[in-house]
């Protein structure tokens, strides 16, 4: 007896065209959050000796970055931990595909963090910005404050 075939070919044609659409601001919040996980997990090892047992744990974005905050003696009230928080809120909403009136709501909390950086022109600047900017800035922001307290708790 001959096993049935399928047809996937006009299924995989439609997964193509999908995959193939390109949603611009989500592609930065997802890069810009790597970017930053990247850097927190570097952080992260900086402390622990076994970083191969630190995987085991499998830590979320959230648990790493407060486990970062605990640690730090200095940094644990730097106003970047909220936009790193709201990053990673962004990140999930995206992923989880949540509405878009939340994702909105979340770039809008972005902007107005990342407002709070720099002089006059930089808040011109972002109260402007397209919410590609405001999350490609908030991500940097991020990236550099955890790139320069991983080189602290190294002795860098």
């Amino acid at each position: 007896m001959a096993e049935k075939q399928y047809e996937t070919e006009p299924y995989i044609k439609e997964y193509r065209a999908q995959l193939a659409k390109v949603d611009e601001i989500a592609q930065i919040a997802l890069k810009g959050h790597l970017e930053v996980e990247a850097s927190l997990d570097e952080a992260v090892g900086a402390i622990f000796r076994r970083k191969d047992w630190l995987k085991e744990t499998k830590l979320s974005f959230f648990k790493n970055a407060t486990l970062m905050r605990a640690y730090a003696e200095h940094e644990n009230e730097n106003y970047l931990w909220p936009l790193m928080f709201t990053l990673n809120s962004l990140r999930n909403n995206i992923a989880h595909g949540g509405p878009s009136t939340k994702r909105t709501s979340k770039i809008d909390e972005l902007r107005n963090k990342v407002r709070g950086f720099g002089g006059k022109d930089f808040k011109a600047f972002i109260a402007k910005a397209s919410e590609q900017d405001v999350i490609t800035h908030a991500a940097a922001l991020c990236r550099g404050f955890l790139l320069k307290y991983e080189a602290a708790i190294r002795g860098v």
